[in-house]
């Protein structure tokens, strides 16, 4: 299964990207403090969890990230969403996943 799409939104230094692979290699390029490490955070934080989210996940000034992945190969194709949501009430954020067929 390969990373046929990503995307996020307000997620650590990313405002909104969007990337769709179209070959074996892709080059991040970019700026120190322009979000290249930001995506590569945002696809582990994807499909590994709330766990492995830094204590301020989400893009300063907001109060929500959404990450997705399109994962597919030979036929199987899921999309896989990420919304992380600040606490109104407390420090910190709440997390959920969606996967679903494409």
């Amino acid at each position: 299964m390969k990373i046929l799409k990503f995307s996020a939104e307000n997620f650590k230094r990313i405002s909104v990207v969007e990337i769709r692979p179209d070959g074996n290699l892709v080059q991040i390029t970019g700026k120190n403090g322009s979000g290249k490490t930001s995506c590569l955070d945002a696809i582990w934080a994807t499909l590994e969890g709330a766990e492995h989210l830094q204590s301020v996940p989400i893009r300063k000034g907001t109060d929500k990230a959404t990450l997705q992945l399109t994962l597919g190969g030979d036929k199987v194709e899921l999309i896989v969403t990420r919304t992380i949501r600040a606490r109104k009430d407390e420090p910190g954020f709440n997390t959920t996943l969606t996967v679903e067929t494409a």
